[in-house]
């Protein structure tokens, strides 16, 4: 087995791979060419979050006989310990479930949707409570009524809403990411404080207090603490449309722990994929064995042509498909005559769109991970 070990992407399967290498004593390489999917993520990962009537799970136990298909039920379990220690790791700590079973946590229209491991900083609950949602002018991308009115009908339960001015240094240019590092600082620290504690007069102290998410890109968990020690309540973020400011911390986070661990983080673009290595454009060649972790359509690992075939973007390969777009979540870039490893959403038949997007990350990786150690068993 080689010591070496070349992981193409560093989206959240890309990631998860180099992290169980490196662990387990590998030298790892991690080369992309894209930002990965983490900028589509609010950072909760979803495992089975509606069944095949599209209905909400409550227990994703409840369906075993799906989950099987895959992996059996303690593989599962024991795969998001595994994941949710990386992430704790790499300082992002999760809220879940005593009993293994799905939160609620809001979408960016204000839809109470099953998540099963949710960051300290998202809001999510185990039963519906009635909320307070404060935003600001300027931030286009949440519609306060429109989120408030769709969680009070998600829920049945009463969504308060205060709708500020922007800070006076605020520019029409300004998007999610400027937010985030204006609160990053003690400046716009000072400035929510105070800000808060006028929009929260005659509102419920009891309910918990939800803000866009935008506090802070490196110290959000930090902020969010201060505002609840200062202000006596509850107060989590509630995602936004992509880019997600959840993920990209995620990313940052995790990219960082890798390097500082000794895993190479390079970028460039591959023409030439096999089990010994990987060709780039620019004519660097790296060596070892590989794995391939370039995601889906939404991730770019697979490309829609203009004729309607499917492209592999990371190889050039042309990829089966019906044609309908119901099947694009199912297309896998794997073959049994592939001569490298694939993990990600496009690599088995789980349908992420619907069952969770961390749920087929996970289960390919996992799938993945047990046949490298079975094979360094058989070496032994």
């Amino acid at each position: 087995m080689s010591r070496e070990w070349v992981v193409v992407g560093k989206g959240p399967s890309g990631l998860l791979s180099a992290s169980l290498l490196l662990d387990a004593g590998y030298n790892v390489t991690v080369v992309s060419h894209g930002q990965g999917s983490f900028p589509l993520w609010s950072g909760t990962l979803d495992f089975y979050s509606v069944d095949h009537k599209l209905r909400p799970v409550t227990h994703p136990e409840d369906h075993r006989d799906v989950l099987s298909r895959y992996l059996s039920y303690d593989q599962w379990l024991s795969g998001w310990d595994t994941w949710r220690q990386i992430l704790a790791g790499i300082g992002v700590e999760t809220q879940v479930d005593v009993m293994a079973a799905n939160l609620l946590s809001p979408t960016a229209t204000g839809v109470l949707y099953p998540r099963y491991v949710v960051p300290n900083w998202q809001y999510a609950c185990r039963i519906p409570e009635p909320v307070t949602v404060v935003s600001w002018h300027g931030i286009a991308d949440l519609d306060l009524e429109s989120w408030t009115a769709r969680y009070q009908l998600s829920s049945g339960l009463e969504a308060q809403a205060r709708y500020r001015p922007a800070p006076g240094n605020w520019s029409p240019r300004w998007t999610a990411l400027h937010w985030a590092g204006f609160f990053d600082t003690e400046v716009g620290m000072d400035w929510l404080m105070h800000d808060l504690e006028q929009a929260l007069v005659g509102t419920d102290a009891q309910n918990p207090l939800l803000l866009p998410q935008v506090i802070g890109i490196r110290h959000t968990e930090q902020l969010l603490n201060r505002l609840s020690l200062a202000l006596g309540r509850k107060v989590k973020e509630i995602p936004l449309v992509a880019p997600a400011l959840g993920g990209i911390r995620i990313q940052e986070r995790w990219q960082k722990f890798l390097v500082r661990q000794g895993v190479r983080l390079l970028t460039g673009e591959a023409i030439r994929i096999s089990n010994d290595g990987v060709w780039l454009t620019d004519g660097r060649v790296l060596a070892g064995r590989t794995v391939l972790a370039t995601g889906g359509v939404l991730g770019g690992g697979l490309r829609v042509n203009w004729d309607h075939t499917v492209t592999n973007t990371a190889t050039g390969e042309t990829i089966l498909w019906s044609g309908d777009p119901e099947d694009l979540p199912l297309l896998s870039i794997a073959r049994d005559s592939s001569n490298y490893d694939v993990v990600g959403r496009s690599s088995g038949r789980w349908n992420g769109d619907l069952h969770g997007g961390a749920g087929q990350v996970l289960g390919s990786v996992l799938k993945w991970w047990h046949s490298v150690q079975q094979e360094v068993s058989l070496a032994k």
